[in-house]
């Protein structure tokens, strides 16, 4: 067995790598998104009179804790691929 990688090998672990982790990024920028459209639901559920201002500022609050929880990793046992972190506190910084 070679101690190297060839250079196909190495373009192959490279856009596997790549792929993974926008695919990381894409789904927990969906969980974000989520969170953001039942807030949007939270607020029609105060406007309709089902629950108060009070009730939603807490469901609310906690949509947003478990997206930005998913969004940042806490989930998994293992560390993110190298750039999923970064590209997730970009995006989040417009939800802050």
């Amino acid at each position: 067995m070679p101690d190297e990688l060839t250079p196909a090998e190495v373009e192959r672990a490279t856009v596997i790598f790549e792929t993974e982790r926008e695919t990381i990024v894409a789904e927990r920028a969906g969980v974000l998104a989520l969170a953001r459209s039942y807030a949007s639901a939270i607020d029609a559920w105060v406007s309709k009179g089902r629950i108060d201002v009070g009730e939603a500022t807490a469901l609310k609050g906690w949509a947003k804790a478990f997206a930005d929880m998913i969004a940042i990793g806490l989930h998994r046992e293992d560390s993110d691929p190298v750039g999923v972190r970064a590209a997730l506190l970009e995006i989040m910084k417009g939800d802050a």
